[in-house]
């Protein structure tokens, strides 16, 4: 089966989405679109200002645009996958946004992983092209991808990114540089990126975004957040993560915003970088707003910049959340749940008044539709605009949502279930939403609980809807 065909399928089988289609739900452009009007309107403005160089909306999408031409030419088609495995660099933008503008699928590979996670992602997508840093703390990318390359027969082209290699990410943009291919310009309801899971419960599963269900969490968390045109986010998470990728180099390009780059983590260079550029917000960890506060204290600053801190991907013990809201001006971090499948179900909650919600809850259920059913039950999830749909191991094909996951493997592993006995029935829109992980449980009344993998998501007895016995 190739790609299009493909794609066309996972399309077809999320038919939930048809209901929106046509709506205000969807913003119906592609960030390319986006990148050429903020390149013909903006053109001067770094994207990431603390980045060295020419970082302006002119320069990624004149560089996307030759790159996207250069790949077509190098035998990459529209709906083919192009992978991507580097720190946090700027140049991430220009391969993601050339993605958009050449009509090819986007795949992420988070930089920890190795040779068996890289091969089996390259293997399982059927990838055209691998942009990898040659190497990276200490570690031999370049020689991984020697080691790998000869078991990925789709693969065309491995190009090294800051690289002297020949075919190196600059040579590929050079070559396209002097072209005038005319690229498709892609349905905004086609698929964009294909992102792995971290594979916990078994191996790495694919899960599928278009670009209007991955540029919808963003408005969202935009909106709720209050974020506003030109304001800089500090980026530390990996952008090759659902976090980093969607708030360190999409966001720039939906919302007018600027990317603060983090290579690595480091908590003084953090609070510098807040307070040189005034950061406004991040998405990090645990281990990120604990050390961070911290030394906030040590320093005697408050950030005043910092309007909001959206803390997940891990435990976030309330007390870690209490301390940094004492520490910064503003009553900013608050905890949020969420996934690659369901980016940010969660926003938390922001303000002095909510504080006690903001770090012992993970938030208010913000766009999606929330419903928890026992592992046996074969009863069908409401879904807002953005996936979300949870279904266990003893689902069949046909009741796995296969447009969140790609392969025939995937459909069948896609979370564990807690067997309840139970189907709560749908949620209310005000719902709370508690989630702990390994495990460990901040209880603080009666909860249903439902277990997705490593996850428990609770939700609090008092907000689960009166539907308790729908099927």
């Amino acid at each position: 089966m190739d790609n299009s065909t493909r794609w066309r399928e996972a399309k077809e089988r999320a038919n939930h989405l048809q209901k929106y289609k046509g709506s205000s739900v969807w913003c119906n452009e592609t960030i390319g679109q986006m990148a050429k009007q903020l390149a013909e309107e903006k053109s001067d403005i770094s994207v990431f200002p603390n980045i060295e160089g020419d970082w302006s909306y002119k320069r990624i999408y004149d560089d996307a645009l030759a790159l996207a031409r250069g790949l077509n030419k190098a035998g990459v088609q529209p709906d083919d996958v192009i992978s991507f495995q580097t720190p946090n660099w700027p140049e991430a933008a220009i391969i993601n946004v050339a993605a958009t503008l050449g009509g090819f699928v986007i795949s992420p590979i988070v930089i920890i992983y190795r040779h068996a996670e890289v091969r089996h992602m390259l293997q399982d997508s059927r990838s055209k092209v691998m942009f990898i840093c040659e190497s990276f703390n200490k570690y031999d990318f370049a020689g991984m991808m020697e080691d790998i390359r000869s078991e990925c027969p789709d693969l065309l082209h491995v190009s090294h990114v800051r690289s002297d290699k020949p075919g190196n990410l600059q040579e590929m943009i050079e070559s396209g540089r002097d072209l005038d291919t005319s690229l498709p310009t892609p349905d905004p309801d086609d698929v964009k990126l294909l992102l792995y899971t971290s594979g916990t419960t078994g191996r790495p599963k694919a899960v599928l975004h278009s670009h209007n269900t991955l540029a919808r969490a963003s408005f969202c968390a935009r909106d709720h957040w209050g974020m506003e045109p030109g304001a800089h986010i500090l980026m530390p998470s990996p952008v090759s993560h659902v976090s980093g990728y969607a708030n360190g180099l999409e966001l720039p390009f939906l919302c007018d915003t600027r990317t603060v780059l983090m290579e690595s983590w480091n908590a003084e260079k953090a609070v510098a970088l807040i307070e040189t550029f005034s950061v406004a917000g991040t998405v990090a960890a645990t281990p990120f707003l604990q050390e961070l506060s911290r030394l906030a204290e040590e320093k005697g600053t408050r950030l005043p910049s910092m309007k909001y801190f959206a803390c997940g991907g891990a435990a976030v013990p309330p007390e870690i959340v209490y301390s940094a809201n004492r520490q910064f001006s503003e009553t900013c971090c608050f905890r949020v749940f969420g996934s690659s499948e369901a980016p940010l179900v969660t926003l938390g909650y922001q303000g002095e008044s909510n504080a006690d919600l903001a770090a012992t809850t993970d938030g208010e259920a913000v766009d999606y539709e929330i419903r928890m059913c026992s592992g046996h039950l074969r009863s069908q999830y409401e879904r807002f605009p953005r996936f979300l749909s949870f279904q266990g191991q003893s689902a069949t094909p046909d009741t796995c949502p296969r447009y969140l996951y790609h392969g025939t493997e995937s459909r069948d592993q896609a979370f564990s279930i807690a067997n309840t006995g139970i189907d709560t029935g749908p949620c209310d829109h005000e719902s709370k939403l508690w989630a702990t992980y390994d495990g460990e449980s901040y209880s603080r009344e009666p909860k249903k609980r439902l277990e997705s993998g490593r996850a428990s998501v609770h939700l609090a007895e008092d907000v689960i809807s009166d539907s308790r016995t729908q099927k």
